[in-house]
């Protein structure tokens, strides 16, 4: 499968702002680096109120207890990537296993376990009213997640709660690409639409808690609702499946 944009911003209009990940919070590391003083308040998550709060820290999903997302929005085989998680702003701290399942047709599944990281302690990390535009930084849960071996497509990260094995499902989301080299079919994931719609964090480019306001930037450094479920996944496993009957 492959990607319709390699950059990590997706923005509304004829121009797109060729800013990858990170560059603006590496941008302040180094005036720190280089002596020049960065507010506190640059770094510092301020506190918001409960009925903001609920607005901003959604889900698209009852009762979840671990958000996430991955640090690049997808790979080629054998490429790593790294995962962050956290809970809720004061929920306690959770404790379990990460599952990371491919999704398409795997027999009579429609998923298949491509990796698994018990043992997973996950607390609360911080928010911003910026973390919609500028993303979250958080920092890693379980880095240096290495694909080698993984067939192109898309994968889904569940977290499985030690306490009583409640699972989170579609915790976060990698895109694993397929090689270089000649494809008899190619389906192209609308990953930048599912930022444009994602409204985590207080802004999507359409929407906004504020009245009157959208976002003109978003970023991929923040939860992201499982829009691949609402329409592209009917068309993998279909097209898997054709693939597996004829060959």
């Amino acid at each position: 499968m492959a990607l319709d944009n390699p950059h990590s911003v997706a923005q509304s209009g004829s121009q797109l702002m060729a800013i990858t990940r990170r560059t603006l919070f590496g941008g302040a590391a180094a005036l720190g680096a280089a002596g020049i003083a960065v507010p506190s308040s640059a770094t510092a998550a301020e506190p918001l109120a409960p009925e903001l709060l609920n607005q901003l820290w959604t889900s698209y999903y009852s009762g979840t207890r671990v958000w996430g997302y991955t640090d690049k929005h997808s790979v080629r085989p054998g490429q790593s990537f790294s995962l962050m998680l956290s809970v809720a702003p004061g929920a306690k701290q959770r404790h379990g296993t990460i599952q990371i399942f491919r999704i398409g047709a795997h027999g009579g599944a429609d998923r298949k376990l491509a990796a698994e990281f018990p043992h997973t302690d996950i607390g609360s990390e911080p928010f911003r009213i910026t973390s919609s535009v500028m993303g979250l930084c958080w920092p890693l849960g379980i880095d240096t997640i290495d694909t080698t071996g993984w067939a192109s497509g898309y994968y889904s990260i569940d977290f499985i709660d030690d306490e009583d094995g409640n699972r989170d499902q579609n915790v976060a989301y990698i895109v694993v690409r397929p090689p270089d080299g000649p494809l008899d079919v190619l389906v192209g994931l609308s990953t930048n639409t599912y930022q444009a719609y994602n409204a985590w964090g207080g802004t999507s480019l359409y929407e906004s808690p504020y009245k009157g306001d959208w976002g003109h930037m978003v970023s991929f450094d923040r939860p992201t609702p499982p829009d691949f479920f609402e329409n592209e996944y009917f068309f993998v496993a279909w097209l898997e499946r054709l693939a597996a009957e004829h060959g």
